[in-house]
């Protein structure tokens, strides 16, 4: 058997591969069909395929498609053959740090982000980075590779990631590619679209003409919303008489309506389908769109992907699509955000502010949590401001955030996240059919009740592939007795089967009427007891903002 094993090990590549390589960091059960290649010392699976040694196959044997595709790949010379990638995507908060540890320890590879906040410097507790010291000796690529203050792109991002990707393949490891910004998945997967390359003059005529209609419309909204909160008093002043909450639903008017009038504006130009699909407040997306409509005469949805079947041959790219139960992902969110302003998103966000980035300028600044923290930290620098002398800038009394603004910005950073999480969800469900195979982290066998039981589900499809139909419907097989199937074993079809999310994350009738009623809870800011000495953070940063800016106005006159 041992002699048997080694030579079909060294003539897989010029016939059919009758092995299928294990990661499993120690030796397995003897009950498992497996032993160590005497030729790559690695453990392998029998397939009961004859090999070179024992001859070829008799006239009454034939082969299934399947077969003939391996094949027909393992004749291709070694160099030419796509090289194994393991991607992990899923929305925000759903496990794909913990399981990208697992599958890269296992595999012996390599990280590589794929998220769109992780990228830059300084921004580590509200993009939650982990820290080196938790990365267990294993290499992360593309974190902290650009100043906040400027845009990495999709098409940046992909150059780097194949760039990484390579690096890493070079040296005989495993990419294992974690993160939730689809966009950059679906470009690193796909290809580049062939838009054509952004100018700054083109750029800056697109910002200037959307800014303006926007500030223009805003500007009439406001002035509306104004009337109709105050229909007994006259006058153009700013609305000093109206309490915070009736300046926010101010605000929110101008807001929308310059929005819709940019949009309209991106309509009219030739781009109707960007102008429905963007999400409200994306101003970057909304300008390069305007941009590509008005030099070249075609919506940017219409460029297409040429580099795509380059990148297929190139790589062989296996992905994973977590899930999980939607009230349980957003009670799991609502704690994480809590977590994430005591222990240094606000931090972050006041070190934006004090290096001149305002709200919403940056891609950095646009990035759920930080942009509601940076506006909250401008809207508290502001009431810091009234509590001062603005002749020598010397506070004339001492303040204490209100425990129920503190709560309300709380609550809106934990339900912008949970949309995000939503809109994650929909993007992930609506790529190609079949890209993503998906996994729900909280469905655990009841014989495998471990952290493990997921990344061993996930070792399973990329080291046998595709697996039965049986499995793709979360079916378990029923010969429990260790039939083979193909490359899968009844045993890790089973395992499959128990994690397999056919739903695809998306909520029944019953998840969604009580998704209606959501209401969070906070774990952490439970009463002003609790958050009184963030709040007294907040006061600091925001005493510290409002100085700031007194300088810079002194140094401008």
């Amino acid at each position: 058997m041992t002699r048997a094993i080694g030579a079909a090990c060294v003539s897989a590549s010029r016939r059919v591969s009758v092995w299928r390589e294990v990661a499993r960091p120690r030796p397995p059960p003897p009950s498992q069909n497996l032993a160590r290649c005497r030729a790559s010392h690695r453990w392998v699976r029998w397939c009961a395929v004859p090999t070179h040694a024992e001859g070829p196959p008799g006239p009454a044997e034939s082969t299934s498609p399947v077969d003939e595709e391996r094949a027909d790949r393992s004749s291709v010379p070694e160099a030419l053959k796509p090289r194994k990638v393991l991607v992990i995507a899923g929305p925000t908060a759903v496990g794909k740090t913990r399981l990208s540890l697992s599958v890269a320890r296992a595999l012996g590879g390599e990280v590589v982000s794929a998220d769109s906040v992780q990228v830059f410097e300084g921004l580590d507790v509200g993009s939650s980075k982990l820290p080196e010291a938790e990365r267990e000796g294993i290499k992360h690529h593309l974190l902290d590779i650009a100043d906040p203050r400027r845009d990495v792109g999709a098409g940046e991002f992909v150059e780097k990631a194949w760039a990484a990707m390579d690096d890493v393949l070079r040296r005989g490891k495993t990419p294992v590619v974690v993160g939730g910004t689809g966009m950059y998945l679906r470009w690193l997967i796909e290809g580049k679209p062939d838009t054509p390359p952004s100018s700054p003059e083109a750029s800056a005529l697109a910002r200037a003409t959307l800014r303006r209609v926007a500030g223009e419309a805003a500007a009439v909204a406001e002035r509306a919303a104004r009337d109709a909160l105050r229909p007994d008093e006259g006058g153009d002043d700013e609305g000093g008489s109206l309490d915070a909450a009736s300046l926010e639903r101010v605000r929110l008017a101008g807001e929308l309506a310059g929005w819709r009038a940019a949009m309209r504006v991106l309509s009219e130009a030739g781009d109707a389908t960007a102008a429905t699909r963007l999400a409200r407040n994306d101003w970057y997306r909304a300008e390069r769109a305007l941009e590509v409509v008005t030099s070249t005469g075609k919506p940017v949805t219409e460029f297409g992907a040429p580099t795509l079947a380059g990148r297929e041959k190139k790589y062989d790219f296996v992905c994973v699509a977590l899930s999980s139960p939607r009230i349980r992902l957003y009670r799991r969110i609502d704690a994480r955000v809590e977590e994430m302003v005591r222990d240094g998103m606000l931090a972050e966000s006041a070190a934006m502010l004090l290096s001149g980035i305002k709200p919403g300028s940056t891609p950095a600044s646009r990035a759920i949590g930080y942009r509601q923290t940076m506006d909250f930290l401008v809207e508290q620098s502001a009431l810091s401001a009234l509590s001062s002398d603005d002749d020598d800038g010397t506070a004339t009394g001492t303040r204490l955030c209100e425990h129920a603004a503190f709560l309300a910005y709380v609550e809106e950073t934990q339900r912008a996240t949970r949309a995000f999480a939503k809109r994650q969800f929909t993007w992930f469900r609506g790529e190609k059919e079949g890209r993503y195979r998906w996994l729900d982290t909280s469905r655990m066998p009841d014989d495998a009740k471990s952290p493990d039981a997921l990344a061993r589900a996930t070792l399973d499809l990329f080291a046998l592939g595709p697996p039965p139909e049986t499995a793709s419907s979360g079916d378990a097989p029923r010969d429990g007795d260790g039939a083979v199937f193909g490359d899968w074993d009844a045993e890790a079809l089973n395992r499959l089967a128990a994690l397999t999310d056919v739903s695809r994350g998306a909520t029944d009738h019953e998840t969604a009427r009580e998704l209606k009623r959501y209401a969070p809870r906070q774990t952490v800011f439970v009463d002003p007891a609790a958050s009184r000495r963030t709040r007294r953070e907040v006061d600091a940063l925001a005493e510290k903002i409002r100085k700031a800016a007194s300088e810079r106005q002194r140094a401008r006159r």
